[in-house]
């Protein structure tokens, strides 16, 4: 049989391509083998399988979805139209991630899985890691050598895998990867895309509200999670919020986290989604506020001694006035107060 020729084969015969174990344990995603096998009456095979031959087996390139699509509609003795390739490992792996990849936006765990399983590769391989930055003609300062260009990073993966940046840039790539090297097990877990601004589980976190806690310390991910959570700002507003937090000093993360401090308050303008201005507090509000509960506290002390030498020798008359003045004043502070509760 000619290499890049045509056959046919058993669906039975076609083993996964080798690769694939290494992307969700070798798992298929039941809903897309569910939404080929709706579809294969209308639409067929949609083309040959590439497959390759390896110590006299056959295994498939990619198409894994659409080979269980058929087996269980068909058996697996169905036989299907294929065409057999000679891949380097480059090319096999290349081969599988690429239409992985192509849907974008479809399963956020398989792209992290499909991502990671390339950097794992071009880590492995420092051969291969070499070749796609000579490609691009990159790290060819004095600084190549240096540790933090000892792995593959996210321009290396995109150079492989030679996606459309429109679809998967160095941004992008880049993001998937902090996600899975920085967010918490646990978090990252229930990371997937929310459609339509409807999430699937009550726990499901955004990938972008993911991108943002990737953002800070393990530690304080989810505590700050429940508070950006709270703030109702959109994911740009949110990202705000996390670069101040990181900004700001351990004292006041610590209050933050305790709740004694609004996290808006450490940003001074804000803007939602629809482009309003959200107006915050002054940083150091309540650091004031804590100065004029000082200042209460030594006024109240003084009132009681003002209280035992002086006001005994008032008339009634001027007993009278000074509570009057009194209440007038704390009067005007609570609908000071409530005014500027009223246009948060």
């Amino acid at each position: 049989m000619e290499r890049g020729e045509r056959m046919k084969i058993k669906l039975k015969d076609l083993k996964p391509n080798p690769y694939k174990q290494q992307i969700n344990k070798g798992k298929l995603n039941e809903v897309q083998v569910e939404e080929i096998s709706g579809n294969l009456d209308e639409l067929g095979l949609m083309g040959a399988i590439p497959i390759v031959k390896i110590d006299g087996n056959y295994h498939l390139v990619n198409s894994h979805h659409r080979v269980e699509a058929l087996k269980r509609k068909f058996g697996g003795n169905y036989e299907i139209e294929v065409i057999l390739h000679s891949y380097s490992d480059d090319q096999l792996l290349k081969g599988m991630v690429v239409e992985n990849l192509s849907q974008r936006g479809s399963d956020f765990h398989e792209e992290v899985e499909n991502i990671r399983v390339v950097e794992n590769y071009l880590n492995k391989n420092k051969d291969k890691l070499e070749a796609v930055r000579e490609s691009r003609n990159a790290f060819k300062s004095n600084f190549a050598n240096e540790k933090r260009f000892e792995n593959a990073t996210a321009r290396d993966v995109q150079s492989w895998l030679k996606l459309s940046k429109e679809k998967w840039g160095d941004d992008t790539i880049l993001s998937i990867m902090n996600i899975y090297k920085k967010l918490d097990a646990s978090l990252l877990e229930k990371t997937d895309y929310v459609r339509g601004g409807q999430r699937d589980k009550p726990t499901q976190l955004s990938v972008e509200d993911a991108k943002n806690l990737s953002r800070l310390e393990k530690q304080d991910q989810h505590k700050i999670r429940k508070i950006l959570e709270k703030t109702g700002l959109d994911n740009n507003g949110k990202s705000k919020l996390v670069t101040a937090y990181n900004k700001t000093d351990a004292e006041t993360k610590r209050l933050i986290k305790e709740n004694k401090i609004s996290i808006i308050n450490i940003v001074d303008e804000l803007r939602n989604s629809k482009g309003v201005i959200i107006k915050t507090k002054p940083k150091n509000v309540d650091e004031k506020i804590s100065e004029l509960n000082d200042l209460s506290v030594q006024y109240s002390k003084k009132l009681g001694e003002f209280a035992k030498t002086e006001i005994k020798n008032c008339s009634k008359n001027q007993l009278n006035f000074l509570k009057l003045h009194v209440t007038g004043v704390l009067e005007q502070l609570r609908k000071f107060a409530d005014k500027i509760q009223e246009e948060q």
